[in-house]
């Protein structure tokens, strides 16, 4: 079981992530006093009833001439869709959209596996500065350094990132303590109606040293979306986690931070078979 926590602030913004470990069909009979009596009247009905049969069937093969002609004339809405692997085309409602196999996902517009796990990108990383104890925005002294990282092949860096529009003043990057042992380095990509981020988890017990590997000793990479309500600012939903990765860390103590990471991100919904217990995956 392991478990980690994520937190950072705009405007008093906090995030915390842990990680845990045919009904029956009654068939009803008539009695046989209703059988007995109505075994005449069944024969009288059973010409009307073949008749009624025959002109179903003229009805209906006329009607299937005409539906086969509509059917001819109407467009194929499937034909021009171009569907991802492990998915097919589906019409609802005359609409025509992707549907992903059973046992696959959507994301970021493919279908990905429930159940292997799917590196969807890598990232290196670099953070150095105080580990602030404040909520209050404006005056959290910011760190240095750069989240650079791919997502499904698209290229992006995090970097240094200065906000002061007179109602929100804060810098990018920064790291924040927590009460459950973490320190928390922070990046957005800018400040938006919908911004992104990408966060590291550092346990705060650990020794300087090199090659530290994140799973065995729960440090934690994430990559994903913000949504604002109020004042707050919270997790909308998570597109990558890290997976196999190194952390090297040069110096870390009650007030200072200093590290260097590299390694892979993978399928947040896979990584939840894995033990974590994350917000709510993006799915676009």
């Amino acid at each position: 079981m392991r478990s980690f926590y994520f937190i950072t602030v705009v405007a008093v913004l906090f995030f915390m992530v842990s990680c845990g470990d045919d009904g029956k069909k009654v068939q009803s009979y008539p009695d046989e006093d209703s059988v007995a009596a109505g075994d005449d009247d069944a024969a009288d009905e059973t010409v009307s009833d073949l008749d009624s049969v025959e002109n179903d069937a003229d009805d209906t093969a006329e009607n299937d001439g005409t539906d086969e002609e509509a059917d001819e004339d109407a467009p194929d809405l499937c034909a021009e869709k171009e569907c991802p692997e492990h998915s097919q085309c589906v019409v609802v409602e005359d609409e025509a959209f992707c549907k992903c196999d059973e046992g696959y996902h959507p994301t970021n517009g493919q279908c990905i596996s429930d159940t292997e796990m799917t590196q969807i990108g890598d990232f290196t990383l670099t953070f150095k500065g105080p580990i602030n104890a404040t909520n209050d925005p404006s005056a959290i002294v910011p760190g240095e350094g750069d989240a650079e990282f791919t997502y499904f092949d698209e290229e992006f860096t995090f970097t240094v990132l200065h906000i002061d529009n007179g109602t929100i003043k804060i810098d990018f990057p920064f790291a924040s303590g927590v009460q459950e042992g973490l320190v928390t380095a922070t990046w957005i990509d800018k400040l938006s109606l919908t911004p992104k981020f990408f966060a590291i988890n550092v346990p705060d017990n650990l020794a300087a040293g090199t090659d530290i590997d994140f799973v065995e000793n729960q440090v934690y990479a994430l990559y994903g979306d913000l949504s604002y309500e109020g004042s707050t600012v919270g997790i909308s939903c998570i597109r990558a986690v890290s997976g196999e990765a190194l952390l090297d860390i040069v110096e870390l103590t009650d007030s200072q931070i200093e590290v260097s990471a590299e390694g892979n991100l993978i399928d947040p919904v896979y990584a939840t078979e894995l033990g974590y217990n994350l917000p709510e995956v993006c799915a676009d």
